[in-house]
């Protein structure tokens, strides 16, 4: 699940500037409401599948909400401004990325990672925290030591 970029506008001294907050996955809640589609299409149910446990994933371990009105509240206090803000420590890695490689290898990566062909979800070991016998993939894509954070494999 992808955040959508944000504009924000404030008034300085020589006109107006924008800048644009790219958040990353924040712990919002938001997977709570979500609703399965009542059609299903049979070419999706794979990829489908892999989202129903990831997605939830990667925002359950997502970064704290608060950052983002921080980010916005110094931004607006700020005499010079940047165009783009990436906020939290996923949106702030990709930034990093597409800046240190091409596009396509970044797009490859992400499908490699996220789009793992004939991948089934071993359920005991998300149950259970032991994310490493998840295989590579998905220890790469959860391990939040990648991003500064605790690691998933001592449960909580």
């Amino acid at each position: 699940m992808e955040s959508k970029p944000v504009a924000l506008v404030t008034g300085a001294s020589r006109g107006i500037s924008a800048s644009i907050l790219e958040p990353g996955l924040f712990r919002t809640g938001i997977e709570s409401g979500l609703v399965d589609a009542d059609n299903h299409i049979e070419t999706y149910k794979p990829l489908r599948d892999r989202m129903h446990v990831l997605g939830p994933l990667g925002l359950q371990h997502g970064d704290d909400p608060s950052i983002i009105g921080m980010t916005a509240s110094r931004i607006l206090k700020a005499k010079h401004t940047r165009l783009r803000y990436p906020i939290g420590k996923q949106a702030q890695f990709m930034s990093l990325a597409l800046r240190l490689a091409p596009y396509r290898w970044i797009e490859s990566f992400m499908t490699w990672l996220y789009v793992a062909p004939k991948w089934k979800p071993d359920l005991e070991a998300l149950e259970s925290g032991n994310l490493r016998s998840l295989g590579v993939r998905r220890y790469f894509l959860l391990n939040r030591d990648w991003f500064g954070n605790a690691d998933l494999d001592k449960k909580k």
